[in-house]
Parts: C-alpha cells; structure tokens; sequence
C-alpha cells in the first residue's frame, strides 16, 4: 500500500497486475467458444503464474485460481469438477473476505 506523506491511501481505487490479471484471463477464457474450432485462448503463462501466487499465498490467490480452472472444465463438460471448482472459489472468497471474488464465481457457476 502506498501511503502519501499526510497518511492518505494512495491505492485505494487501483487495480493491481494481480487482479488485472484475474480478469483478464477469466475474460479470454470466457469469451472461447469451445466449439467454434478456434485455439484455446494464449493463457497458460499467466495461469501458471496464477498457480505459483496460490501456492505461495493461498488465502489470497486460492479462490482465485480455482475460478480460473473452473471455467475449462465448465465449457469442456466437465460439469462435476467445474462444480467442485466452483464450489471451493466461493468458500474461500467468503472465508477471506472477497466479497467481490465470491460473487464472481456464483455468477461463473450459473
């Protein structure tokens, strides 16, 4: 966080890489029409990027990443294991208190 000198949050607002990052890979996977022949969106690098932050710190990254491996699953038929994904994104946005991240992955569950 980055505080001016008369104490104000200067941060407050901003997008971080990180969140960046989320949205942008939850766009380019959502966007991909499994059957419209196409390749699959070029996410892979910031996935993995995306896995080595949960492991590191998964109370902030966890949740995260299971919204971003949900997605695959949901369009390739894998409803069951995009359920549990979801499932777990949800409990461990509302368990740390991301309130907008739990929201997303009720809405990606739909």
């Amino acid at each position: 966080m980055l505080v001016e000198a008369n104490g104000n949050d200067t941060t407050t607002g901003m997008i971080t890489s990180a969140e960046h990052m989320f949205y942008t890979i939850l766009s380019l996977t959502a966007s991909h029409d499994a059957n419209s022949g196409e390749a699959r969106p070029p996410v892979t690098a910031m996935q993995q990027q995306r896995a080595i932050r949960a492991m590191h710190c998964p109370q902030r990254f966890g949740h995260k990443l299971a919204v971003i491996d949900a997605e695959p699953a949901r369009r390739d038929g894998e409803v069951r294991r995009a359920l549990q994904l979801y499932r777990a994104a949800i409990e461990g946005a509302e368990r740390e208190g991301f309130l907008q991240d739990e929201a997303i992955a009720k809405w990606q569950r739909r």
